[in-house]
């Protein structure tokens, strides 16, 4: 898949390891780099296997938006699709099989 990243301290942390460390420490860190070159490998977004669709409006967000966990300290990966127009399912939600193009907009672990 193709990442971008929401805001311009998203993406230091995902790009820079020693940010990353500083932040978040050193396992999160190490965890979080890995999910990232797994994202990238991926060709769409259902392929992801240690994550899922968020359907609750318990987000903050107020569209879809897909979890990675990254299984240390109950730190987690939000993105959603980033399609000039996301791919859309007959019912109006999003058609995870489709998305190709993601943005990584959080990471934390609330």
């Amino acid at each position: 898949m193709i990442l971008s990243f929401a805001n311009k301290e998203i993406r230091e942390i995902c790009e820079d390891e020693n940010k990353a460390k500083l932040i978040l420490g050193l396992d999160v860190a190490i965890k979080l780099q890995s999910r990232l070159a797994e994202l990238r490998a991926y060709y769409f977004a259902d392929e992801v296997i240690f994550g899922s669709p968020i359907t609750t409006n318990n987000t903050g967000f107020s569209f879809p938006v897909y979890r990675v966990d990254l299984l240390i300290k109950d730190f987690k990966l939000i993105f959603c699709g980033n399609h000039i127009k996301n791919p859309l399912k007959e019912d109006g939600s999003i058609d995870w099989t489709k998305v190709s193009r993601i943005k990584i907009l959080h990471i934390d672990n609330n």
